[in-house]
């Protein structure tokens, strides 16, 4: 893809993200229940009592410069910049250059294949620093937004993210009202696989539901391994 119609396409993303995002922390709940059945918590005492061990492995950054944390989380780091080299080391083998399908391919498979070892899942906070780099990453991508881009020609593109972000979350909504979903599972789960993971406390704080928050993460993070299969096999398919 050229570098102009990337950056063209990332900004109308953002522009169109961001009037759904409104929507779904506005009047979305409200709206999908005329035909949804709403949120019922399947053990209200279970659920109240995890919550907070929920909170402190996954949304707090408390503690996360003290030495015992710290230090493993830079080692977890290291490890990252390991895979990937091991992966761009893989590619070049292969191709006698830098594929970068190749290469994100083998980062998320070596990922997962890491996750699976005990001593790398258990570091305290390593969910929380990827979150962070993840919002680093959004805010550099999101500086490269142009809006003097915008034009008639470009408008095939508009409505390619438009039929692509409302339209995915309208045809979400339909499968889980076929497959009797409630509406706060459905909202959070459409935001964590269109938004990805570090929206869904902002979502979930918004329908005053703080029970979504695990299965919106986890189901985030797992969006986000079969997202890079699926994206780099329909990229193939297409060209």
């Amino acid at each position: 893809m050229e570098p102009d119609v990337f950056i063209l396409a990332q900004t109308y993303d953002i522009a169109v993200g961001a009037v759904t995002l409104l929507f779904l922390m506005t009047v979305a709940q409200r709206f999908f229940l005329l035909f949804m059945r709403p949120y019922q918590a399947a053990d209200k005492e279970e659920v109240e009592g995890s919550r907070e061990s929920h909170y402190e492995r996954y949304e707090s950054y408390g503690g996360i410069f003290r030495r015992r944390i710290f230090f493993p989380l830079l080692g977890a780091l290291g490890l990252s910049a390991v895979i990937g080299g091991i992966a761009a080391g893989i590619s070049l083998f292969l191709f006698k250059s830098l594929n970068l399908a190749v290469a994100i391919l083998g980062i998320t498979t070596l990922g997962i294949a890491a996750s699976f070892v005990p001593r790398i899942k258990n570091i305290e906070k390593s969910f929380q620093g990827g979150i962070y780099l993840i919002l680093v990453f959004c805010v550099v991508v999101a500086s490269e937004a142009d809006i003097s881009m915008f034009s008639l020609e470009s408008m095939p593109i508009l409505v390619y993210i438009i039929l692509t972000v409302p339209g995915a979350l309208l045809l979400h909504g339909i499968l889980s009202r076929f497959f009797k979903v409630d509406v706060d599972n459905f909202l959070i789960i459409s935001v964590a696989l269109s938004m990805s993971p570090p929206f869904v406390p902002v979502v979930a704080a918004s329908l005053r539901n703080r029970d979504i928050i695990l299965p919106g993460l986890i189901i985030g993070i797992v969006g986000y391994a079969f997202g890079n299969y699926l994206g780099v096999m329909v990229g193939y398919l297409l060209r």
